[in-house]
């Protein structure tokens, strides 16, 4: 089923990269899109190390990177802030606040 989703977010990257927006540029260059998995290891059922993709505007393609056990929520601020947001929390703020350097 993985490469179901994995084919179903190439098609909506396709789609929006070769979709103009009004503004100026593609829909992908002012959309974020994320896809993730629920567990980190699904044999395993463990939420640890979820790896999250992330395509479209503000994202520098071709990286991989590793932020040592942050929790997802701070992915999360940093995508809201991408977007022009200010908040600096997202969902419960004792899981962690501010956002996470170099994401975009």
């Amino acid at each position: 089923c993985q490469r179901w989703f994995a084919e179903q977010f190439g098609y909506l990257i396709k789609a929006l990269k070769g979709t103009p927006d009004p503004q100026g540029g593609t829909l992908l260059d002012s959309t974020v899109v994320v896809w993730c998995t629920e567990l980190g290891d699904s044999r395993l059922h463990i939420c640890q190390s979820v790896p999250f993709v992330l395509a479209g505007g503000g994202v520098r393609a071709g990286r991989y990177l590793r932020f040592k056990g942050a929790p997802h929520n701070r992915l999360l601020t940093s995508l809201c802030q991408a977007v022009g947001l200010t908040n600096t929390s997202f969902g419960d703020p004792s899981r962690g606040t501010g956002a996470l350097e170099g994401v975009l």
